[in-house]
């Protein structure tokens, strides 16, 4: 068997940033390209250190869903998985680890042609334009502005007649910068970010002088517009495909798999979870009631919408209103997925609490292994290190404040989680947060 796991950062207030993910990993679901086919994130589960516990497969291949090759692409990602480089091996596992999408030469061919669409647009010649290329940047690592500067480079080379500009949200120069830089009369802003989340829609828009989300606007005399961010190009799967096969070159190769929207996903636990459902006939898992043949919230029944999709479900259970913790208790109900074999249920449930599977099935075959909070302090290279000096006061009220508002209970903590509770092996990276707020 052969998995793809799509690494990307997620946020802890908009749908939009692991939301591109997801829709990624439906399109590969739904052309068949691996066994097994899922997403991890640094804000939102599954987390990069528990994603590879989900997948049974033997060959899995990594790829960063990230703009550039700076900190969380060399750093994060590697502490929390464990790899040790482009191929790793743990036991009879091969892990693969490709470069991140944001390096795939063809994604700054989409923001040339986004640029020349726009200057077309516009009826403009290009001597009147200047062109920001607007990378996230980083203070930890000075490798996080390559990727931007390698866009605006390339881009200064094709559009000799423009300005060409680079510039930061978080490094130097930084954004505001751009209209010292350049006298031209229009500004480009191009966003060297893959979704549009907090940070393109609110963040780098404020710093050009717009107002949050908007598209255009008039800001110290200049006429600025802000293109798309070119992960929402309809060729960012096959750029995804692209780096997985120069390392794997199963991926998407195999006619046996047939793909489809309830296929593909991980399978660790999926077989234990159905032999159960089918030997009491009816289960609790979390705030899901699970039955051979229909999942619903508990107290659901058979009332509401019929869930016909996976990107269904997971609009209906986490965008509406957003919720960064898919195991937060209140499950939005009013809706119901018919299942028809292990897989499809497995399926239902997994978007409903992604990666939550495997921690029930190992909790219940005796096998789970919760991490300490002194462990994961100690793999942390930013601002998580410092949760290693938590009180036991400052633990036992973060435990109080959020996990007892969870479907999951605190195995890294020693609770013991119920019949009808999920076990949590480690703190959550929303838990971290507010530890260190």
């Amino acid at each position: 068997m052969t998995a793809l796991l799509l690494a990307g950062h997620g946020s802890h207030i908009s749908p939009k940033t692991a939301g591109l993910v997801w829709s990624y990993v439906d399109q590969l679901r739904a052309k068949g390209v691996a066994d097994e086919i899922s997403a991890c994130f640094w804000k939102e589960p599954p987390s990069f250190r528990n994603a590879l516990g989900n997948l049974r497969s033997e060959t899995v291949v990594v790829v960063p869903v990230l703009a550039a090759d700076g900190y969380f692409a060399r750093t994060v990602i590697p502490a929390e998985m464990g790899l040790d480089g482009p191929f790793t091996r743990v036991g009879k596992r091969c892990i693969h680890y490709t470069r991140p999408l944001g390096l795939h030469p063809r994604l700054g061919e989409v923001l040339h042609a986004s640029v020349l669409q726009q200057i077309q647009a516009l009826g403009a010649g290009p001597e009147e334009v200047a062109v920001a290329v607007i990378g996230h940047g980083t203070r930890r690592d000075a490798r996080s502005r390559e990727a931007a500067r390698h866009v605006a480079r390339s881009l200064a080379a094709k559009l000799p007649d423009c300005d060409v500009l680079e510039a930061y949200l978080d490094d130097d120069p930084p954004i505001p910068s751009i209209y010292e830089r350049t006298g031209k009369a229009i500004v480009l802003a191009a966003p060297w970010f893959l979704a549009p989340g907090s940070h393109v829609s609110v963040d780098v828009p404020v710093a050009l002088g717009l107002p949050a989300g908007a598209a255009s606007g008039r800001f110290r005399g200049r006429s600025v517009y802000y293109l798309d961010a070119p992960g929402t190009a309809d060729v960012a799967c096959e750029l995804i495909l692209d780096l997985a096969r120069a390392c794997e070159p199963d991926i998407g190769s195999s006619v046996s798999r047939s793909g489809g929207d309830w296929s593909c996903f991980p399978a660790q636990g999926a077989l234990h979870l159905w032999q159960e459902v089918c030997r009491q006939g009816e289960l609790t898992f979390g705030e899901l009631q699970l039955t051979p043949t229909r999942v619903h919230p508990v107290g659901g029944g058979r009332r509401g919408t019929r869930v016909r999709s996976v990107a269904q479900l997971r609009r209906l259970v986490r965008e509406q209103p957003f919720r960064p913790l898919p195991e937060a208790l209140g499950l939005p109900r009013g809706w119901y997925a018919e299942t028809f074999d292990a897989g499809t249920l497995a399926a239902v449930v997994e978007t409903v609490y992604p990666g939550a599977l495997a921690d029930w099935s190992a909790a219940r075959r005796g096998t789970l292994e919760p991490e300490s909070l002194q462990s994961v302090a100690a793999r942390q290279t930013g601002n998580f290190r410092k949760v290693e000096s938590l009180s036991l006061t400052d633990i036992t009220r973060l435990n109080s404040d959020h996990c007892e508002r969870c479907v999951r209970q605190p195995s890294w903590y020693g609770t013991i989680a119920g019949p009808d509770e999920l076990p949590c092996r480690e703190p959550c990276n929303f838990w971290l947060s507010k530890a260190i707020a």
